[in-house]
C-alpha cells in the first residue's frame, strides 16, 4: 500500500472580513471530506488526483466558491539496484536487477545498455564484453502498478 501524505493549505483563500467560512476540501480519491483551512489527506495509492477547495457560507450552507482544483500525483517509492558478477576466465558479466520500494506491481521490464554500443531486454542478462576494460552500463527499469508505467534508471561501472 502506497500512503503518502500531503499538505492543503488554503490560506490564500482566507479573506480577512469573512473567517468565519467553511473550507471543505474534497481530495479526488472517493475519501470523506474534510474541513478547515489546512488539512492533510494521505492517499493510499499511486496516480494522478483532482482535489479542489470548496469555500461554503456557515449559516445558509451554500457554496460561496468553488476554489480552483490542484491535480495532485502520487508515485511509487521505487528504487532500482543492480548487482553484477563477473564469470571467472571470461568477460561475461551476469547482471541481476532489484526494484525494491512498492511490491505489489503488475509487471517490470528491464532495459539494458551495456555502453559497448548492444542493447537488451532481459531480466537477469548475462552479457559478453569485446574490448575495453570499464563500460558504463545503463539499466531501465519499467514498472506497471494499476496500469500506470513508473520507469527508473540505474548506472553501474563495470570494470574487467
Amino acid at each position: 500500500m502506497i500512503l503518502r501524505c500531503v499538505e492543503f493549505d488554503g490560506t490564500p483563500s482566507v479573506q480577512e472580513e469573512r473567517k468565519d467560512l467553511i473550507f471543505q476540501w474534497h481530495f479526488g480519491d472517493g475519501s470523506a471530506l474534510d474541513y478547515g483551512v489546512i488539512v492533510e489527506h494521505c492517499y493510499d495509492s499511486a496516480g494522478t488526483y483532482e482535489a479542489y477547495l470548496s469555500v461554503i457560507e456557515p449559516e445558509t450552507k451554500v457554496v460561496f466558491a468553488e476554489e480552483h482544483g490542484i491535480s495532485v500525483e502520487i508515485k511509487p517509492d521505487l528504487q532500482l539496484e543492480v548487482e553484477s558478477h563477473i564469470i571467472p576466465n571470461s568477460r561475461k558479466v551476469v547482471f541481476i536487477p532489484k526494484v525494491k520500494g512498492e511490491l505489489k506491481y503488475d509487471s517490470i521490464t528491464y532495459l539494458w545498455d551495456y555502453g559497448d554500443g548492444k542493447f537488451e531486454s532481459a531480466d537477469e542478462p548475462v552479457h559478453e564484453f569485446k574490448l575495453g576494460n570499464e563500460f558504463q552500463v545503463r539499466a531501465v527499469a519499467r514498472v506497471v502498478i494499476e496500469n500506470a508505467d513508473y520507469f527508473m534508471a540505474k548506472k553501474i561501472t563495470v570494470t574487467l
